[in-house]
C-alpha cells in the first residue's frame, strides 16, 4: 500500500520535482554569485585599510537581499505549479493516506515546500498535525530506498512535528526539540503551537526562522520512521497540600477509568497527563497518595505513616473530568483546570511538625485550643516550624482531623502552665487545635464553632481517651491551664478566650466528655452557706475572711472562711489557685476562666455572668457542682 502510493505520487510529480530542481540550482548558483561578489568586494574594503564599513556594510546587505529577493522571484511561479499538482496528488491519496501505520521522510530538495504544507497532517490527510508519538531514526536516505523499493515517496513532502514532541533523532545525537532549537545561537523560542520541520536539516516555522536555522543546522541525510498513534488532551498534573499549596504531593499514582496507563507524581508533585482520544463523557480520575489513609478510616491514635520518610499521609483523592470534542471542558471534585494546568488538592491526615520530644509521663489530659486564625496556610506553617507553639492534632474549617505529633512524642501546645497542681502538663497531654477565630474582643465573639469540626472533635476525644485509658473527665481548654505574670503575681488566664465563650461546652458534655456538672443538692460549705444568709451579695476585690469583708462591706454574721472555701474549690477542679483566705487577683482570675468554660450561654450551659471576675450566688453554686 505504501509503495503503491507513493510511486503514484511520484510518477505524477517526478518531472516537475525535475524541473523544480534545475530552477532552484539556477537560482542558488545566481544567489551564490552575487553574494560571493559582494562578499570579495567588502573583503578587499576592508583589506585596503580604507574601508567606508557603514557604506560597505550597508551595501553587502542590500546585494545579499536582492539574491534573495531573486531567489523568491524565480520559485513563485514553480510553487504555483507545485500547490496545483499537490493538491491532486492528495485528494488521490487521501483515501489510502487514512489507513497507513507510518510515514517516511526522505531528504532531497524540500525546501521550498516548508511554508506551504506546515499545515498539512499527512497522518490523516487533512488538518493541522497531532502529536507524534515518538520519532525512531530508520538509517541513511539508501537504506529507506532499499526498504521501500522506490526512488521516492509520498513522504517527499514533509514531516510537521509539534512542539511538544518527544524526541528528534539525528544519528546517535538524540535531544528534545525544543532543546535543540533553544540550543542554537540566536536561541529562537517555540512558543505552543509551533511547529519544525525535518528534511536533513531543520527549517522554523516561521518565514523569519528559516533562514537563520537553515544556516545554523547541517545535517546529512536521514529517514525518519514515525510511528503516529491517535491521542488526547495532554495536561499539566500538579498535586498539592489541600490545606498548605506550597507542600506537594511526590509519588502519588494517577488512574483513569477504563484505562491501564499509570502516571506518577514526581518530587515536585508534577506530571505530565497523556489522556487518550476518548468519547465525549465524564471520566473518574483517582488519585492514590503513595502513603494514603482510606476514606472510611479516621485520623487517630492509630495513624501512623508507613513510607519513608514518614513525613507525610494523605486521603486518597476520587475527581472526574469531562471532555467534549477531544478537550477538557471541567473537572469535579478536589480538581481545577486553568488551560491544560490540573491541580488537584489532597487532604493530608499526617503532617510530621518537626517540633516534638519524647513523652516522660502518663497520658492523662486532652487540651482544647483554637488558632485564633482562618488562615489555614499561616497555621499549618507556624506547626511545621521547629518551635514552640504547635499541636498534636489540628481539625481544619472542614472538620478534617490532621494528626501533627505521633501520640508516643508530644507537641509544645501548652507552654507555661498549671492543672492540678502540675507545672509541666505537655507530656501528659495531647493538644488539639481547632481552626477558629475569635472577634478582637475575646470577650464577646460572635463566630460559632462548626458542626462539622464539633462531631470530629467528638470522635477524636473518644478515640483517645479510650485508647490511651484518659479519665473522659479530663478534658479542658487553653484557658483553663494557661499561666503568666499579672503584677508581679502567677495567675491563670494567660490564654483568656482560647478556646473562648463560644466553644459548646455542653456539646461535649451531652457526650459524656469533659468535667461535668452535678446535679441535685450539694454538700453545705462555708460559700454556700455565706450566700444563703446573703442571697444578692457580690464578692469583689479587697473582700477577705480575716475582717469578714465580703462585698465590700464587714459581717460578722458570715460564716468564717467562705473567700478560702472558695478558692479550694477552683483548686479541686484543677484551676491554679492559691488558698489565701482573700479575693485576691489570682483568685479573680481563676473565677473568669471558670466562667468561660461553664458560663459561657452556649447551648445548655448558664448565662455569662454580668460581671466577670466577680463571684455571685449563681457562680459560687457552679463552682460546688463543677468542684
Amino acid at each position: 500500500m505504501v509503495i503503491d502510493t507513493c510511486t503514484k505520487a511520484d510518477d505524477a510529480s517526478s518531472a516537475l520535482f525535475a524541473q523544480f530542481e534545475l530552477k532552484i540550482s539556477a537560482a542558488r548558483a545566481l544567489r551564490d554569485d552575487c553574494i560571493g561578489e559582494a562578499q570579495a568586494r567588502f573583503d578587499a574594503a576592508v583589506a585596503s585599510g580604507k574601508p567606508p564599513f557603514a557604506q560597505a556594510s550597508a551595501r553587502f546587505v542590500k546585494e545579499k537581499k536582492a539574491c534573495s529577493d531573486a531567489f523568491e522571484e524565480a520559485r513563485r511561479p514553480l510553487d504555483k505549479k507545485l500547490d496545483k499538482d499537490l493538491k491532486r496528488i492528495r485528494e488521490e491519496a487521501k483515501s489510502n493516506l487514512a489507513v497507513l501505520d507510518r510515514l517516511l521522510i526522505t531528504t532531497e530538495a524540500l525546501e521550498p515546500l516548508a511554508k506551504k504544507l506546515s499545515r498539512v497532517n499527512w497522518a490523516t490527510g487533512v488538518g493541522p498535525v497531532e502529536e507524534p508519538a515518538r520519532i525512531h531514526t530508520v538509517g541513511s536516505f539508501a537504506e529507506l530506498k532499499r526498504e521501500m523499493s522506490a526512488d521516492r515517496c509520498l513522504a517527499h513532502l514533509m514531516l510537521v512535528l509539534e512542539a511538544e514532541a518527544e524526541e528528534l533523532v539525528f544519528g546517535s545525537t538524540r535531544r528534545s526539540v525544543t532543546a535543540f532549537v533553544n540550543g542554537l545561537p540566536s536561541k529562537p523560542r517555540l512558543r505552543s503551537g509551533d511547529s519544525l520541520f525535518i528534511e536533513g536539516q531543520l527549517i522554523g516555522s516561521e518565514p523569519s526562522d528559516v533562514a537563520l536555522l537553515r544556516d545554523a543546522v547541517s545535517v546529512g541525510p536521514i529517514g525518519f520512521h514515525v510511528n503516529w498513534t491517535k491521542v488526547g488532551p495532554i495536561l499539566e498534573l500538579t498535586a498539592i497540600n489541600k490545606l498548605l499549596p506550597t507542600d506537594k504531593v511526590a509519588q502519588c499514582k494517577v488512574r483513569l477509568t477504563g484505562n491501564a496507563t499509570v502516571w506518577t507524581t514526581d518530587n515536585k508533585g508534577r506530571a505530565t497527563i497523556n489522556l487518550p482520544a476518548l468519547a465525549d463523557n465524564t471520566y473518574d480520575l483517582k488519585f492514590e497518595p503513595a502513603d494514603a489513609l482510606p476514606n472510611s478510616q479516621e485520623v487517630g491514635p492509630k495513624t501512623l505513616p508507613t513510607v519513608a520518610p514518614m513525613q507525610r499521609m494523605w486521603r486518597p483523592l476520587n475527581g472526574n473530568l469531562t471532555i467534549r470534542a477531544g478537550k477538557v471542558v471541567a473537572v469535579g471534585g478536589d480538581l481545577t483546570l486553568k488551560g491544560k494546568k490540573l491541580t488537584a488538592e489532597l487532604q493530608p491526615v499526617f503532617m510530621k511538625s518537626p517540633r516534638f520530644t519524647k513523652r516522660t509521663k502518663p497520658r492523662d489530659l486532652i487540651v482544647v485550643h483554637h488558632t485564633d486564625s482562618l488562615n489555614t496556610p499561616v497555621i499549618l506553617k507556624k506547626f511545621m516550624r521547629n518551635m514552640p507553639g504547635n499541636a498534636d492534632y489540628f481539625i481544619d474549617i472542614d472538620g478534617q482531623v490532621v494528626k501533627l505529633v505521633e501520640d508516643a512524642d508530644h507537641a509544645e501546645h501548652a507552654g507555661i502552665s498549671s492543672w492540678g497542681g502540675q507545672l509541666a502538663n505537655n507530656s501528659r497531654s495531647f493538644g488539639i487545635e481547632i481552626q477558629h477565630e475569635n472577634d478582637p474582643d475575646a470577650e464577646n465573639p460572635t463566630r460559632p464553632y462548626l458542626p462539622a469540626q464539633m462531631k470530629s472533635l467528638k470522635r477524636l476525644l473518644s478515640d483517645l481517651a479510650s485508647h490511651w485509658s484518659i479519665s473522659t473527665k479530663s478534658i479542658i481548654g487553653h484557658s483553663d491551664l494557661a499561666t503568666g505574670i499579672a503584677s508581679g503575681q502567677i495567675c491563670v488566664g494567660r490564654k483568656g478566650g482560647d478556646p473562648g465563650f463560644m466553644f459548646d461546652w455542653s456539646d461535649l458534655a451531652a457526650a459524656g466528655l469533659g468535667i461535668p456538672i452535678r446535679s441535685g443538692p450539694q454538700k453545705p460549705t462555708p460559700l454556700s452557706k455565706l450566700f444563703l444568709l446573703f442571697p444578692t451579695l457580690i464578692l469583689q476585690k479587697k473582700d477577705s475572711d480575716s475582717g469578714k469583708i465580703y462585698g465590700g462591706i464587714r459581717l460578722p454574721a458570715a460564716p468564717a472562711g467562705a473567700i478560702a472555701s472558695l478558692q479550694k474549690q477552683l483548686e479541686k477542679i484543677g484551676y491554679l489557685c492559691p488558698v489565701t483566705g482573700t479575693y485576691d487577683l489570682p483568685t479573680r482570675r481563676a473565677v473568669r476562666i471558670f466562667q468561660q468554660h461553664f458560663m459561657s450561654g452556649v447551648g445548655n450551659f448558664p448565662a455569662r455572668p454580668p460581671k466577670p471576675d466577680l463571684v455571685d450566688g449563681t457562680t459560687a453554686d457552679l463552682i460546688q457542682r463543677v468542684a
